[in-house]
Formats: C-alpha cells, sequence, structure tokens
C-alpha cells in the first residue's frame, strides 16, 4: 500500500478521478518492471492512498 496520495487535496473533491489516476500510473509502473510479481487495485482507507500493490496469486 502507499502510504499517502501524493494528491490527497484533490482528491478529496475530485476522488474518482485521482484515485483511477493513481490505479493506472502503478500499473503502467509495474508493466514496465518485468518480473515484479505484483499488481496494483483500488482499495480505499482513510489516511492511506486507494492503490494497493499485493503479489500476483
Amino acid at each position: 500500500m502507499l502510504g499517502n496520495c501524493p494528491f490527497h487535496a484533490l482528491a478529496r473533491e475530485h476522488t474518482d478521478t485521482v484515485c483511477g489516476m493513481n490505479l493506472h500510473l502503478m500499473r503502467g509502473v509495474l508493466d514496465g518492471l518485468p518480473g515484479a510479481g505484483y499488481r496494483a487495485r483500488l482499495a480505499p482507507t482513510p489516511g492511506h492512498c486507494c492503490v494497493r500493490l499485493e503479489p500476483h496469486a
């Protein structure tokens, strides 16, 4: 999980847009890291970024 949202102030008013952007950003990063073994998914939790990185099952 990311410790905090880099766009926290904007995410308060535009949650769906910012969280979707963060999700696709992290998916792109993982796609560029061959063999990273993780996937990104949305899992909002108060006080944290809405994106979670989890090992592939």
